[in-house]
């Protein structure tokens, strides 16, 4: 019979009676050795705490233009997951499946992936990523997930990253309190010692062109008028666009990396054979366009999509200019906001 320090074990006590017990550990070693520590069912210690994958690099999607295949309400929208308020998030409808994405505004080394999910969470998911919004790549697939936080590692470049949200945990949809990408680690240089001026120079520049750049915010234009917009991220556009309208945006500035394509936020409700042309000019209204796309009836004024377009190889400062061109004098597109990309 089975002994230990406590003395031998048998089907009944040292009083002649049954022995009652509530469970049994069984263990292996010497004979009489002390038993490994155990504790009730339920008190287990648990598994030490997940190691976020090490990143050096910087938090790149904070405040970043969001998309998402659903939102259960408008102020659960994709923005609130980029805001850095851990009490606002993104919350989809209550099916399968569903997907949320984040524009970094050009392509970038990606190295991290944080998700912040709510009580709602995805037991399977991946992270995609995407240069042109159209192409996915599978950069991490998770079969069971158990909520919380996943904080995974991604080796990727890119300028669209999305969580796509393939199995629910629960009845309802998927809420993500924080969606979090951070960058590459670069290399850091030492900042050079500046030479000595009469009288400091302002940095060139007003505009960043691989930012969103909200369509109402123009500096001048013509024949557009503005109006409240049911676009993810809320806001306004511009509204009332036909043949010869433009507008003008300042100071944008392109760097010393060569922009090579252009992004546009655009919807149409134009009757059937009305469409027309979105054109990028330099520096003036008459100049040769350096990229354009054709736009038509996307299913309504308020119906969104991104639409990309090839560019001549723009650097440096220059005024913007949106011009529209078409065949028909009827309005054909409404412009929420724009951006460029490399």
């Amino acid at each position: 019979m089975p002994c230990n320090t406590l003395g031998c074990l048998n089907g009944a006590t040292t009083g002649g009676g049954h022995l009652d017990a509530d469970y049994v550990v069984a263990y292996t070693g010497p004979a009489n050795a002390p038993a490994p520590p155990v504790g009730l069912p339920g008190t287990e210690t648990p598994p030490p705490t997940q190691t976020p994958p090490p990143t050096c690099g910087p938090l790149i999607s904070q405040n970043k233009a969001t998309s998402a295949s659903s939102i259960e309400a408008a102020n659960l929208a994709p923005q609130y997951a980029v805001d850095g308020n851990a009490a606002t998030r993104w919350s989809s409808q209550f099916n399968d499946p569903q997907w949320m994405q984040v524009d970094l505004g050009s392509s970038q080394p990606i190295t991290r992936v944080k998700l912040d999910w709510e009580a709602a969470y995805a037991s399977a998911y991946s992270i995609q990523t995407s240069t042109d919004g159209n192409t996915w790549t599978n950069a991490n697939e998770t079969y069971a997930g158990d909520g919380g936080t996943d904080d995974v590692g991604v080796t990727a470049t890119a300028r669209y990253v999305r969580m796509n949200g393939t199995t629910r945990a629960t009845v309802y949809g998927y809420s993500l309190w924080e969606f979090q990408v951070y960058g590459g680690c670069g290399t850091q240089t030492p900042t050079p010692t500046p030479t000595p001026t009469g009288t400091p120079t302002p940095p060139p520049g007003g505009r960043d062109a691989y930012t969103a750049i909200q369509a109402e915010s123009f500096d001048a234009q013509n024949g557009v008028t503005v109006q409240t917009t049911t676009d993810t991220g809320g806001g306004q556009n511009i509204t009332t666009v036909g043949n010869g309208d433009w507008s003008l945006f300042q100071n944008v500035d392109f760097g010393t990396t060569a922009a090579k394509q252009f992004y546009a936020r655009v919807a149409s409700g134009a009757a059937g054979g009305v469409s027309g042309l979105v054109e990028v000019r330099l520096d003036s209204r008459t100049a040769a366009p350096i990229g354009s796309f054709s736009v038509a009836n996307s299913g309504g004024w308020q119906a969104w999509k991104t639409v990309p377009a090839n560019i001549s190889a723009v650097t440096g400062t220059h005024n913007v200019y949106l011009t529209f061109t078409s065949g028909q004098p009827a309005d054909y597109v409404n412009v929420n906001w724009f951006d460029f990309g490399h």
